[in-house]
């Protein structure tokens, strides 16, 4: 059984003085967003909002609540709590080692099969403990084949088949993965594309080490008649949880979701299945608002227009509500100036500590989520979403066919320029669309802090 309490550091310091530090410096603080958000050159048609205070249980502000937008990684909210709600916050995934032969002394005579249990945390240092606990067991030699099974859940080679294949961020998806399916060339982070022989291969290398020989690992399914050998678990799915919303995980998000949708069914389920599993059963749990294209493809975010504010914020109410081992759903998201990818982001006096939310950043579809505290006591739940939607399909376009031609080996001049528009115009463009939306969602924030 491991843990990740390492993933909640201990702080040094108290809250008092940490906010007492900010006070006194933040006259040395570089203003990160403009006085006036108004001055921000994105149109209210592609903004969008919902506030909802609590104490009173009524919406105080919206702006085109039911219009859908862009998620990016706020749709890992509905994918995490689902998980957590279906599996429960103590489900742990498990790794086993087991066989369909027999011992003899030191010798395993029959196969040795590597199954995958979708553990979304497993590291190379976890798969040694495997070898270890295996060498442990007396067992020095295979007689037999050594099979990966990663049949727990539907296998494919990117979380996202239609965008940049190349990406980090966009890795293989398995039962059997390791190390978030991402390895180093050269000092580039690069995706795995098959994590079932890449985790097997992990495990071969670490058992030759140890002085145990195995074969070349193939693919195949752990016969009925076998026998376990060891049980490797994860931590905790709420330890995991936090880890998923604070550092925006893809993989962890879409494994954790195929293994709630899997619950729910009681077989593996595409991607695509699985995540119409999770939003018909939000449909089913939660009443008074409408579901329309409420139609979400991606655990970990989607990069299209597929919620709303609205329904988002009926998510994060429902949310609300419920403990997971004490824990609560506003207490494993980003703080504002403390943690995660709101470290750097409302960090002043009047806004850090106040803000727990989860953050969506993709070229043209930006999001912030979750609740805030305003400088009048009151506790709100907000859902933010900017979306540039003809911009974001530009994009794909431009960076799909650069993708397609450069797999189809088809040669191309040096800046890969398709009909005048570059797949390096359209970055550029997007990374300052990126950063004029996150400006004005945090000014809007700063607002309602200080009205509300």
């Amino acid at each position: 059984m491991r843990e990740m309490t390492y993933l909640y550091p201990a702080r040094s310091i108290t809250v008092c003085i940490f906010c007492w530090v900010a006070f006194v410096f933040s006259g040395c603080q570089t203003a990160r967003v403009p006085e006036k958000i108004e001055t921000i050159s994105i149109p209210q048609s592609n903004v969008g909002y919902i506030v909802y205070d609590t104490e009173s249980k009524k919406v105080v502000v919206e702006q085109n609540a039911d219009q859908r937008f862009i998620p990016a990684s706020v749709g890992k909210i509905p994918s995490v709590l689902a998980a957590l709600s279906i599996l429960g916050p103590n489900y742990r995934f498990k790794t086993v080692l087991a066989t369909d032969g027999v011992r003899r002394g030191s010798i395993l005579k029959g196969n040795l099969y590597l199954v995958g249990g979708g553990d979304p945390f497993l590291t190379l240092a976890d798969i040694m403990v495997l070898v270890q606990r295996l060498k442990d067991k007396g067992i020095s030699k295979v007689e037999g084949s050594f099979y990966f099974d990663e049949s727990f859940f539907v296998s494919r080679p990117a979380i996202d088949l239609d965008i940049d294949q190349d990406s980090s961020f966009n890795p293989g998806v398995s039962a059997l993965s390791s190390e978030f399916n991402r390895y180093y060339l050269n000092r580039k982070k690069l995706p795995v594309k098959q994590p079932g022989l890449f985790t097997a291969n992990l495990f071969r290398q670490m058992a030759a080490f140890e002085g145990i020989r195995l074969e070349l690992p193939e693919n195949g399914s752990l016969p009925k008649r076998s026998t376990s050998l060891i049980e490797y678990e994860s931590p905790a799915l709420v330890q995991l949880a936090g880890g998923i919303l604070e550092y925006s995980n893809n993989l962890m998000a879409e494994l954790v979701q195929l293994a709630a949708a899997r619950k729910l069914v009681g077989k593996a389920l595409s991607q695509e299945d699985a995540a119409a599993e999770i939003a018909a059963w939000y449909r089913k749990n939660i009443q008074g608002v409408s579901w329309d294209g409420f139609d979400y493809k991606r655990g970990s975010g989607d990069a299209n227009p597929v919620m709303t504010p609205r329904q988002i914020l009926a998510i994060l109410k429902w949310g609300s509500e419920k403990r997971f081992l004490d824990r609560s759903l506003m207490s494993l998201l980003p703080i504002s100036g403390w943690k995660g990818s709101l470290l750097e982001r409302m960090s002043g006096p009047s806004t850090s500590l106040r803000v727990w939310a989860k953050t969506g950043t993709m070229s043209f579809g930006t999001s912030l989520a979750g609740y805030f505290y305003s400088q009048s006591g009151k506790k709100y739940i907000f859902a933010l979403l900017c979306t540039d939607l003809a911009m974001r399909q530009l994009y794909e376009a431009v960076h799909r066919r650069y993708w397609n031609t450069i797999a189809q080996n088809v040669a191309l001049d040096s800046s890969g320029d398709f009909s005048g528009i570059s797949p390096a115009d359209t970055s550029a463009q997007g990374k300052q669309w990126a950063t004029d939306s996150r400006n004005l969602m945090d000014g809007l924030l700063r607002k309602w802090i200080n009205t509300l």
